[in-house]
């Protein structure tokens, strides 16, 4: 994440310089400048299963672009990250318990939400989108009730995208199953369980750059922008009353959006911007 350019051209210069005197300097040892220790530990609550936001590598390590931004972040505030997983609808109450510091998981900003917790700054913007097999052969740019009224669509539960679907989709007479997670979604999806599948359109396209995916599914539909039931973006959580907390996020957040921190974690893990500046 960090990168460290070291040239050679000042040192080069000195050398070069340093043969124009005549008095003859002892070499003194470099100065070791020893990177800040962290002075706390902030534990992050996420869910760890919603690739390519966060999930586990094949050394079963989590990784993925929510860990890059929370490391990053902690390093601003001098903290040391502590990752814990939960399941998706035990986030917030776990801030509640005082079980966790933030929750840093792709969470959108609701007015429900905000009842139960404050919330940073938006730290990515991501439009709803649809995924489908390619025999079920979905030619609408837009998916309406109506459109999809003879198919199944699954949805991880407890979501933005599962509100979305309850007021905007399910009222049309569709059939929607809510699954415990987007994995679980997706597996339904290849079992042949549902027909398409709505969600994170960044995690969709991630899910078609996999090995024979994009063979057999496609994304359908146009992207879905709706503030009411996707929310105002995705932010950090933090527990109610922790002002202080919520602001020195912010400090840092604007920090790796301002210095190219954010964008260049964004290019990483994305095929477009989470974020736009």
């Amino acid at each position: 994440m960090n990168k460290l350019i070291v040239t050679g051209t000042v040192l080069a210069a000195a050398l070069a310089a340093g043969a124009w005197h005549f008095t003859r300097s002892e070499p003194q040892p470099a100065t070791v400048v020893e990177p800040a220790v962290p002075q706390r530990t902030l534990r992050i609550a996420l869910e760890g299963k919603y690739p390519p936001f966060e999930y586990l590598d094949s050394s079963k390590q989590l990784a993925g672009f929510n860990i890059d931004i929370a490391n990053a972040l902690c390093a601003q505030m001098n903290a040391r990250c502590e990752f814990k997983r939960y399941d998706w609808e035990q986030l917030i109450p776990v801030l509640g318990r005082g079980d966790a510091d933030a929750v840093i998981a792709s969470m959108s900003i609701t007015p429900e939400r905000e009842k139960q917790v404050l919330f940073t700054d938006v730290y990515t913007r991501v439009p709803g989108a649809y995924i489908a097999r390619k025999d079920q052969h979905i030619i609408w740019p837009v998916l309406t009730s109506e459109r999809l009224r003879d198919k199944t669509v699954g949805v991880a539960g407890d979501t933005t995208f599962a509100d979305y679907l309850k007021h905007e989709i399910e009222p049309g007479h569709v059939r929607v199953t809510r699954f415990a997670s987007q994995e679980d979604a997706f597996a339904a999806l290849e079992a042949n369980k549902v027909d398409v599948v709505f969600g994170d359109s960044a995690v969709l396209t991630d899910y078609l750059r996999k090995p024979g995916h994009a063979e057999q599914f496609e994304l359908v539909g146009g992207k879905v922008q709706s503030s009411q039931w996707l929310g105002q973006g995705e932010a950090i959580a933090v527990p109610a009353g922790k002002t202080a907390l919520r602001d020195e996020f912010n400090t840092a957040l604007r920090t790796l959006i301002a210095d190219g921190t954010h964008a260049r974690l964004q290019n990483r893990y994305f095929v477009f911007r989470v974020l736009e500046q």
